[in-house]
């Protein structure tokens, strides 16, 4: 009988585990080298956050950007291209071939574009009626 119900934490990071096990027969690198965790942060003189950047490296040479942020109050002071610049330059030196990220239409849309990201795929409807979610990519070899 199936039955269908939320997880525990256990539970997701055991089917998570699956997938990887999965995943690993399937390409000829080591489990050890799935992810490497990046992210950079930008302070102020005080050492506040104003701006950061996170991200993971899949198998040294896809990298993955989730979160880009920087206080409205330092935007267009090249923070952000800064951040973004020296994250793209890290994962290059161990490999990089290529980096994604999604944006959706109220956010950095051409700031990405600025930087060299070009549009992979849309989605119309997200994240609600009436707004797009932008996937892009830009070769870092």
């Amino acid at each position: 009988m199936e039955i269908i119900r939320k997880g525990t934490k256990e539970e997701m990071e055991f089917v998570d585990g699956k997938l990887d096990a999965f995943n690993l027969t399937k390409m000829p690198w080591h489990k050890e080298k799935i992810w490497e965790h990046f992210n950079l942060f930008a302070t102020d003189d005080n050492g506040k956050i104003i701006g950061g950047i996170i991200a993971n490296l899949l198998m040294d040479e896809c990298l993955s950007i989730y979160v880009l942020w920087v206080d409205e109050a330092f935007r267009y002071k090249k923070i952000g291209s800064r951040l973004l610049s020296q994250l793209e330059e890290d994962a290059k030196k161990i490999g990089a071939q290529v980096s994604h990220l999604d944006t959706f239409d109220f956010q950095a849309l051409e700031f990405y574009q600025k930087s060299g990201y070009e549009i992979f795929g849309t989605l119309e409807g997200s994240p609600c009626k009436g707004h797009k979610r932008y996937y892009m990519r830009k070769n870092l070899a």
